[in-house]
């Protein structure tokens, strides 16, 4: 076996052991929300309840499409949770979730949801550090639902690569005077 296959299949199973451990605690966290909170958020908890068991039943079938489809779907959660839901049972789930995937990002340099990914754009570390941030402080929205969606629609299309990093460029900008 080649060395780099053997490196990118140990990643892709330590990824998809925590990913999974982190999908299955979760889930009952999800389960609480829905009793807890008002019932305009409902339809949301059910929502993520959902795409967690399309994502539970993906860590069998393993197919690249659905877990994309559930990530722009968790990125519309997280941005919601963090910049628009008034809930207080929300805004600690997101902040809760946001912050296990900073954790993650940080120790595995990677996407662990999308297992394929083999890098990390610090940018979004730092979007969504600053959003957890804002969550913790704020009393009104920042977004409205609709910018949520599209936030979360149009994520699909930028890749989670450390080329592109505007953060990473700057410094190396600075390096360089």
């Amino acid at each position: 076996m080649e060395p780099s296959f053997v490196l990118r299949f140990d990643l892709y199973h330590v990824n998809m052991s925590m990913f999974a451990f982190l999908l299955f605690c979760s889930i009952p966290s999800t389960c609480f929300g829905i009793a807890m909170v008002s019932h305009h958020e409902i339809v949301l908890y059910v929502v993520i309840l959902h795409v967690q068991l399309i994502c539970v039943l993906n860590l069998l079938i393993r197919d690249m499409r659905i877990q994309q489809y559930a990530h722009d779907v968790f990125v519309y959660v997280l941005v919601y949770g963090l910049t628009s839901s008034l809930e207080r049972y929300t805004m600690w789930f997101s902040t809760v979730v946001a912050t296990a995937m900073l954790c993650t990002r940080y120790r595995y340099n990677r996407c662990i949801f999308l297992y394929w990914n083999i890098a990390r754009n610090i940018d979004y570390d730092f979007i969504v550090l600053f959003l957890i941030l804002y969550c913790c402080v704020r009393t009104e929205r920042l977004l409205e639902h609709f910018h949520c969606i599209c936030i979360g629609a149009i994520s699909h299309f930028f890749e989670d690569d450390e080329k592109k990093s505007y953060i990473l460029r700057a410094i190396a900008k600075l390096k360089r005077y």
